[in-house]
């Protein structure tokens, strides 16, 4: 059977191989052309799964001007914030397990944008926030984007597991060392004490 992480790093390695594709296939508009983002998102084998098995995910990006820029709350389930003076370009995908997409998002202009991805998931993490990316370049930029169980990470840059998950994974994984044997306390032994024999006369 084959393993989750080697399946998850496959279908990376395939998203990332098709960047060098894309990057030829918009090469033409992308040298003089004006700046556009090109989005891999990435769905992985347990995305979106709360306790009743993968399923598919609400996934809207945003390309924004002010850093600190949140979606506003309160949003329908099939909607995206629009456009707008803080927000220059957005995009509504839906991302299922094990699949991967390509978005080409505009982002006219020199200055510094940030490409802002938010997902609706089932149950969202303690201390959930969008992922926030800052873009600075022009021409056509690369990124991409992992969405798994209820996170969403920089495929590009992946976050380290916490350590506490990376230690219990070490422990299952390692085998179990023998016990040493147990050392003897050292005892100083004492020498028997040496006759003196007298020569008879």
């Amino acid at each position: 059977m084959t393993s989750f992480p080697f399946v998850r790093r496959a279908l990376l390695l395939c998203a990332l191989a098709g960047l060098a594709g894309c990057s030829s296939l918009f090469s033409s508009r992308g040298d003089e052309g004006p700046r556009q983002l090109h989005v891999t998102l990435v769905g992985g084998g347990q995305l979106n799964n709360s306790g009743g098995g993968p399923r598919p995910v609400q996934v809207c990006l945003y390309v924004v001007r002010e850093a600190n820029w949140l979606p506003p709350a309160g949003l329908e389930d099939s909607s995206c914030a629009q456009r707008g003076r803080e927000v220059a370009a957005e995009s509504r995908h839906v991302v299922a397990p094990n699949q991967v997409q390509q978005v080409l998002l505009p982002a006219s202009g020199s200055d510094p944008v940030w490409l802002l991805a938010d997902a609706d998931f089932a149950s969202k993490p303690p201390g959930y926030a969008p992922l926030r990316l800052r873009v600075d370049g022009r021409q056509l930029i690369h990124l991409a984007v992992l969405l798994e169980r209820n996170r969403i990470t920089d495929a590009l840059r992946p976050a380290a597991a916490p350590l506490a998950e990376a230690a219990a994974a070490a422990a299952q994984a390692a085998p179990p060392s023998p016990a040493k044997p147990g050392r003897k306390p050292w005892r100083k032994t004492r020498k028997a004490p040496i006759a003196h024999l007298e020569e008879s006369p």
